[in-house]
């Protein structure tokens, strides 16, 4: 289970470790490749990028060029291997005693926390595809965008 945890950090499945923003590439990269293979990626602006695939679903990384987290884990997504879900994910991502991943859209949106932007197709019935975390990120797009 990925659990959101106050700060915001991401707790690993299996002890694997903590995600926590600011924190480097390298320790960044070690807590991940204790739960699954972590490959490099490339996005526009970034510093570096990684993900890894783990039971149905994929954590996507990378850390900043900017102030205050330059070098450091800016960004975290995990998202569903499975588009468009169907149903819950076999793999919980919990905030509070809730699965994210677990419901539709319009049963947990008014509840999820400010930190995280939940991504769904446009269908208020349908599943969390993937929730993001970004330091110091307020909601930005409501859910289903």
């Amino acid at each position: 289970m990925f659990e959101l945890l106050p700060g915001p950090r991401l707790l690993l499945p299996h002890g694997a470790g903590t995600l926590s923003f600011g924190m480097g590439e390298q320790q960044a990269q070690w807590a991940l490749s204790t739960l699954c293979d972590v490959r490099p990626g490339w996005v526009c602006g970034t510093a570096w990028a990684c993900s890894g695939e783990f039971d149905g679903v994929r954590v996507l990384m990378w850390g900043a060029l900017e102030e205050p987290h330059t070098g450091g884990l800016e960004f975290i997504e995990v998202a569903r291997i499975e588009d468009p879900p169907r149903g819950p994910c076999v793999t919980p991502f919990a905030w509070d005693g809730i699965d994210l991943l677990g419901y539709p859209q319009h049963e947990i949106a008014p509840f999820a926390p400010d930190e995280v932007e939940l991504c769904a197709p446009a269908v208020p019935e349908a599943y969390v595809r993937a929730v993001r975390l970004g330091a110091g990120r307020r909601r930005s797009a409501r859910p289903g965008r």
